[in-house]
């Protein structure tokens, strides 16, 4: 037995093994570079004994069995009516129908004889094997469906004149016709054909509610024939049966289908109206076999129906739970509305890719084997590496441990991927979405990426700082290489490590046509835009004086001198009660000849300060006060005599 194994994308194994199964005189050597990015995503292979083989992904042998699905689903549903209503097959539409469909099976028959298999995932191409394989089980299946039950009916039939037990045979040969519903087993297998080729999680839902429904509608439209035909048989022995009941003895068969079809129904369900009861005791224990295997498939169906719902909803609560504890998260932190906004407009976008994929790529990758991942990274990550020229120049074997070590990472808009002048290493490769490059110092916009592109590569191979700004400008999903990652793997790879300092050396001195680099102003190679020769990029004068402007504007505001002042607050005029003043507090009263009385300790310190005799008549004066007041300032801070009651004195003048 001669088995076509899968052959893993390990250059370096297939190399060395490719043809190692084969002889040395049969098979040369290859001498050309096999490369990493094959062009062809199929291994072709020819084996000894294989020609004329089928596989079984063959796009024409599935659209083969997905016909012969439906040509199953017709015969589960018109052999059943045909036997129980007696309907005559001899008439040339149906016959002729019948012969199609006899023709169509007895050619599947041939193909699965030249169609290969999978025996523990190794593909079978041996046509011996594949022979012993079908007569094992399905071979049997296929011919007692496709025996031509009718032809020998009618034979039969012809003949019936003849015979005296030919009533007899032909009821029996009748019944033979439903071992054709033996294709139903191989609904499963066509159906799982058809789901391997679907990448739609709802329509893999909507798929299994329509088995459910045509399943139970098979059951239903069975048990409504067996419900019909059982009664037209007990009318043979009985006269009194649900049909002769029913009035429907000599109702058409449309009429009598459709009641049949409802009384299926409502047994199913259990709800059972009571308008149609079996009579006779065989119709009785039809009823009872009938209703346990109704209420069972109907159980079934209700319960699966409830599974997938459910199982729909989960993700959604479990969504609205994670955004309304975000939502009180930014709100008690006091975060902006602004990034709020961009916030839920990230996790929707994250949300709508976790519905589209069930499962992330990194899930995926850790389901599988090495040799497997190797492989899928080829076609998942290679067509990003290969626009890369920088990576060309490494051994096939270097990327491929490469293109495992990058990383998925989602952007929103408007996000910093990186910023001119910082430090950091690292290589984007965009899968997804548009990447904007522009210099932050004069706003002027660079260059625009786009999926297959890649950015960032001279900081991670030159090791020096950013040249300019990278932005996403909507959602972004790119793959990131990273230093350390990239550092470890050249611990591993001195070929590669030396290659990489020699990059670095001829970069050193501004020159990057190593890395071909080319500007995206004079498209020449060797130098970016930020340090082109030819083209000098200005600062944008109108964004730094209509920004000038906004910041002005918030935090100053724009007076006319000519304009006269408004008041936005109306000032309230004090009022006070005179009548709690005497004339002295009252502003142009003339004073009058008035005797101040003070303290005798007072009025003796004054006179002798003054030299007067009287010291209780010298405020009268008006002349003499004017007089003492300015002489009293004068002498009062430095006469010991009156420097603590300076204050006093002061306050008794000063009220004349």
């Amino acid at each position: 037995m001669i088995t076509q194994k899968r052959i893993w994308s390990s250059t370096s194994l297939l190399d060395l093994s490719m043809y190692s199964r084969f002889t040395k005189e049969d098979v040369k050597a290859p001498t050309e570079k096999v490369d990493f990015f094959p062009t062809n995503p199929l291994f072709e292979d020819s084996y000894p004994g294989s020609k004329f083989i089928i596989s079984p992904e063959n796009t024409t042998k599935i659209l083969w069995d997905i016909c012969g699905f439906f040509i199953i689903l017709y015969q589960a549903i018109f052999i059943p009516f045909y036997i129980a209503f007696s309907i005559n097959l001899s008439t040339s539409s149906i016959f002729t129908v019948d012969f199609g469909i006899m023709i169509y099976f007895t050619i599947d028959i041939l193909l699965n004889f030249n169609t290969s298999y999978y025996s523990h995932a190794e593909l079978i191409n041996d046509r011996k094997a594949i022979v012993k394989n079908y007569i094992k089980f399905w071979f049997w299946i296929d011919l007692i469906s496709t025996f031509p039950y009718d032809v020998v009916y009618n034979v039969i039939e012809i003949r019936s004149h003849s015979f005296s037990y030919a009533p007899q045979l032909l009821r029996v040969l009748k019944f033979y016709r439903l071992l054709r519903l033996i294709r139903l087993a191989k609904m499963k297998k066509i159906f799982i054909q058809i789901e391997e080729y679907i990448d739609s999680e709802a329509i893999i839902n909507f798929l299994i509610v329509l088995r459910l429904f045509v399943f139970a509608f098979f059951i239903t439209h069975w048990i409504a024939c067996l419900w019909y035909y059982v009664s037209l048989m007990e009318s043979e022995y009985y006269a009194y049966t649900w049909l002769s009941v029913a009035y429907f003895e000599t109702g058409s068969t449309a009429e009598v289908y459709v009641t049949s079809l409802y009384w299926a129904f409502t047994t199913m369900a259990t709800v059972g109206y009571g308008d149609i009861v079996p009579i006779t005791k065989n119709e009785m224990i039809f009823a009872l076999v009938a209703l346990l295997v109704s209420c069972g498939m109907f159980a079934y169906t209700v319960g699966s129906i409830g599974v997938l719902v459910s199982k729909y909803t989960q993700d959604e609560r479990e969504y609205r739970e994670k955004t309304v504890s975000i939502n009180a998260f930014m709100k008690r932190r006091k975060i902006p509305i602004e990034l709020r906004f961009r916030t839920r407009r990230y996790l929707e976008y994250t949300w709508e890719q976790y519905k589209l994929k069930t499962l992330g790529e990194g899930e995926i990758i850790e389901l599988l084997s090495e040799p497997l991942r190797e492989e899928i990274f080829v076609y998942t990550r290679g067509a990003v590496l290969h626009s890369c020229s920088i990576i060309h120049k490494y051994s096939s074997h270097f990327i491929q441990q490469l293109s495992k070590l990058l990383e998925v990472n989602t952007f929103a808009p408007s996000d910093i991927i990186f910023e001119e002048g910082e430090k950091s290493a690292g290589m984007y490769f965009i899968r997804n979405g548009e990447v904007e490059l522009f210099q932050s110092s004069t706003g002027t916009l660079l260059k625009l990426l786009k999926s297959g592109k890649h950015c960032g590569e001279i900081a991670l191979f030159c090791e020096t700082p950013r040249c300019c700004s990278a932005r996403s400008v909507d959602f972004l999903e790119c793959l990131i290489l990273e230093k350390k990652s990239l550092d470890m793997l050249f611990a591993k790879n001195p070929d590669a490590l030396r290659l990489f300092e020699y990059t670095k050396n001829q970069c050193r001195k501004g020159d990057l046509s190593a890395l071909d680099i080319r500007c995206y102003l004079c498209t020449e190679i060797g130098h970016v835009a930020t340090r082109c020769t030819k083209f000098h990029l200005n600062v944008n004068n109108d964004y730094l004086k209509n920004k000038w402007i906004r910041s002005r504007n918030q935090a100053t505001r724009l007076i006319n001198p000519y304009d006269e002042p408004k008041n936005n607050f109306t000032k309230k005029k004090r009022k006070a009660d005179l009548r709690k003043y005497n004339s002295s507090n009252v502003i142009g009263t003339e004073y009058g000849n008035r005797t101040v009385k003070c303290s005798k300790n007072l009025a003796q310190k004054i006179s002798s300060f003054y030299d007067f005799d009287d010291s209780t008549n010298i405020l009268d004066n008006q002349e003499i006060i004017k007089m003492t007041q300015s002489s009293f300032m004068r002498n009062a801070r430095s006469s010991p005599g009156l420097s603590c009651d300076s204050l006093d004195a002061l306050a008794v003048l000063n009220s004349k």
